[in-house]
């Protein structure tokens, strides 16, 4: 997927007066980690809140089922997903559209 490329803090990059595009699949992935569910408008259930689960009482298997559902319902394609050692590692991509 292409997306326009964003900085850490979440800003977009320009480069001569234009925005810079890039693949997004770890932009998006990322988003969707970190946001909680509301935060989309198009998309209200969407968002695993990855700090919030973290620092809560439960689990890290509940966590790691949170992000599954919250990636494939994204449409993504989940490949490796671990969760121990923090932080979570996720090797995921995008269904391939035909």
């Amino acid at each position: 997927m292409i997306d326009y490329q964003q900085d850490i803090d979440g800003d977009l990059l320009f480069e001569r007066g234009d925005f810079v595009l890039t693949e997004s699949t770890n932009q998006h992935l990322e988003a969707l980690l970190y946001s909680l569910p509301g935060w989309w408008k198009a998309s209200p259930l969407c968002g695993a809140g990855v700090r919030r689960g973290i620092l809560e009482d439960g689990t890290l298997g509940e966590l790691q089922g949170t992000i599954q559902e919250v990636l494939e319902v994204d449409g993504m394609i989940i490949k490796k997903l671990t969760m121990y050692p923090l932080p979570p590692f996720i090797d995921a991509e995008y269904k391939k559209i035909k």
